[in-house]
């Protein structure tokens, strides 16, 4: 497949990319956002096309993520989401 790039965009209006090889997981994506973010993998909740992708085994293939793709990171407050 070889490198995509996406967008996220997150719940305090910034925005930054992040590039993939298009084979990782949801978790390893919250890995890759919380090495460039600061926000740690379980204070992340990633929405992409208006649904919660809650299942950290899913791949980039199984959800639909292609190249150029935003995906919304909403970060947790205190007492939840």
């Amino acid at each position: 497949m070889g490198k995509i790039q996406i967008f996220v965009k997150t719940n305090k209006g910034k925005n930054f990319n992040i590039q993939l090889e298009g084979t990782e997981t949801i978790g390893q994506i919250k890995s890759l956002i919380e090495k460039k973010e600061g926000t740690t993998v379980e204070n992340q909740m990633l929405i992409f096309r208006g649904k919660s992708l809650v299942d950290d085994s899913l791949t980039v293939k199984d959800v639909g993520i292609q190249k150029n793709n935003q995906l919304k990171l909403v970060t947790k407050l205190l007492g939840g989401f």
